[in-house]
């Protein structure tokens, strides 16, 4: 995909993610490409047997506060494990990877630990954990590209 491609995808990304992201809090989305043709999208949401949140415990809080409070899979951490089981793989460096966010602590880990070390994000994240997280993808040699 080129960057213009991407840009575009980012836009319908975000508008999705208005619209299909259960989280009270944020409405965050992210896809990961593996070919033209192929690829997953998910949204910020509980686990299904959980059903969705009716108020949100964290309201007023950071986004990186109390976290264990918050019932939600991230979109990251779902769109992810789903495409690493698809290829029953633990490298997805091939594919590009989007994210209406910068991604959390927990998130830029599995980004890490998958390989992928290029990725495109809208909105930054809380600045005291981005700025953990930006030495940790240095280290790991992941780009982390604002569009």
């Amino acid at each position: 995909m080129n960057l213009s491609e991407i840009k575009r995808a980012m836009d319908e990304l975000v508008e999705e993610a208005e619209l299909k992201a259960v989280c009270l809090k944020r409405k965050v989305g992210a896809k990961y490409y593996l070919s033209p043709g192929c690829s997953r999208t998910d949204f910020c949401s509980p686990p299904k047997d959980l059903g969705a949140c009716k108020n949100c415990k964290r309201e007023g809080m950071q986004p990186f506060e109390k976290s264990e409070l918050c019932p939600a899979i991230h979109a990251e951490q779902r769109v992810l494990l789903t495409v690493s089981g698809w290829l029953n793989s633990r490298n997805l460096e091939d594919g590009v990877f989007i994210t209406t966010c910068y991604p959390c602590p927990l998130c830029s880990l599995l980004i890490i630990e998958l390989n992928i070390k290029e990725f495109y994000y809208r909105e930054g994240y809380a600045k005291q954990q981005m700025e953990i997280t930006e030495k940790w993808f240095e280290k790991a040699n992941v780009k982390a590209i604002q569009i």
